[in-house]
């Protein structure tokens, strides 16, 4: 089976993704894995960032925090 992977670029839609969620949603659906990255310090998280993960806790999409991808701090 060959690696396939998507990237959602989120920071700068992130007014554009409020309005309409689902291709996102699909993407989030349909992975297996789910990496989020930002650039910069790694104490300082961008806004945008928490919008993104505000609206996939509101979707309902049932994620669950892991220690490598949403490190407990």
């Amino acid at each position: 089976m060959k690696d396939h992977f998507t990237i959602v670029e989120t920071a700068t839609r992130t007014r554009t993704l409020e309005k309409d969620f689902s291709s996102l949603l699909d993407a989030v659906r349909t992975a297996n894995i789910i990496q989020f990255a930002y650039p910069g310090c790694p104490w300082i998280t961008p806004v945008q960032w928490h919008r993104i993960v505000e609206l996939l806790k509101e979707c309902g999409t049932g994620l669950k925090a892991s220690s490598a991808a949403w490190p407990n701090r």
